[in-house]
């Protein structure tokens, strides 16, 4: 079994702030669910995440 393609949460950028900004929570929250991301890239985007992930997020 082979290990996804990760890349730095750093990839991100102002994302998570600009969902929950123009957005708002609830859809914040969702999409971080549906990537699987934890809720500290909300403010923070240290180490490294799965591609498909920041694709699911955007």
């Amino acid at each position: 079994m082979s290990l996804p393609s990760m890349i730095s949460a750093k990839a991100l950028g102002a994302m998570p702030q600009f969902t929950l900004e123009q957005i708002g929570e609830k859809a914040l929250d969702r999409a971080l669910g549906k990537a699987g991301l934890p809720h500290k890239f909300i403010e923070a985007r240290d180490g490294y995440i799965p591609k498909n992930a920041l694709a699911t997020f955007y």
